[in-house]
């Protein structure tokens, strides 16, 4: 199922509707920046197979390439670390988006002995 990142009530209502279910997963769109806090924390609790980050998700740093503002890296991070594949959607700048990503991922903190 995908849905936007802002619709956290519609996939509760589905889920609860379906019942428990390890076969169902989301794939999340962000499209804009990220919702506040307690939206991010109900979403981190939930079974996210992917998640797609369109253009609008980024912004342009002052070297001209696209970063995530801090409230989307530690949305995005905290996905990651719950094995939650990226997906870039439609983009000019395809190639900028994959090198930002990969450089996000390979400057996470490792997972601590609580989060394995």
């Amino acid at each position: 199922m995908e849905i936007s990142v802002d619709n956290w009530e519609e996939w509760n209502s589905f889920r609860v509707m379906l019942g428990p279910s390890s076969a169902v997963g989301v794939n999340l769109v962000i499209n804009k920046q990220a919702p506040d806090e307690d939206i991010c924390e109900r979403w981190l609790g939930e079974p996210i197979a992917h998640v797609v980050l369109y253009s609008q998700a980024f912004l342009i740093n002052q070297n001209g390439y696209p970063v995530l503002s801090k409230s989307n890296q530690v949305f995005v991070k905290g996905l990651l670390r719950r094995k939650a594949a990226v997906i870039i959607g439609k983009s000019v700048n395809l190639e900028q988006h994959r090198a930002y990503m990969c450089f996000l991922f390979r400057n996470m903190q490792p997972l601590s002995y609580k989060e394995r």
